[in-house]
């Protein structure tokens, strides 16, 4: 994986908490490895992706951070057990995925339906062919992470043909 197969999950990410959620949003430094991902996640949205990059994208919460980002979406108190709280997570990976998917000029990618995990001490696991990058992020002191993990179906295309 390359730094520019990740850098538009970072514009995505600061766009959406930007304009969305009105929330200043900063990064941290990228660890490459699913071993580096934290593992006192609550929440967890995940964007599976295919074509020509193959793998997932999940934005990981604690609790009290998933509950004021989608209140910040909403606009009014959520409840963390409503179903309006988990879609509001899905649509958050949505517009991320989705406004990175934008910037892959030239590329043939789908994103898939939102998934939504609610739970303390869900983890991330991909498929052993991907690498996987832990973007953590700070928006307005409160943490959380995106985890990138694909596979250059392009790339790896390229080697067997050659």
């Amino acid at each position: 994986m390359q730094p520019n197969d990740i850098s538009p999950f970072i514009k995505a990410t600061k766009s959406v908490f930007d304009t969305m959620l009105r929330l200043p949003v900063s990064f941290g430094k990228p660890t490459l490895g699913q071993s580096n991902i934290p593992k006192d996640w609550h929440v967890t949205g995940i964007i599976g992706l295919s074509g020509d990059l193959v793998g997932a994208v999940a934005v990981m919460f604690p609790r009290l951070t998933a509950k004021a980002c989608v209140e910040a979406l909403a606009g009014m108190e959520v409840d963390f057990e409503s179903e309006m709280f988990a879609d509001a997570i899905g649509e958050l990976a949505n517009m991320i995925s989705g406004a990175a998917k934008a910037q892959y000029d030239g590329k043939d990618i789908s994103i898939s339906c939102p998934s939504v995990i609610v739970g303390s001490g869900n983890t991330f696991h991909s498929h052993s062919n991907t690498h996987t990058v832990c973007i953590p992020c700070d928006a307005d002191g409160s943490s959380f992470c995106i985890v990138v993990s694909l596979q250059n179906v392009v790339a790896s295309e390229s080697k067997v043909a050659a």
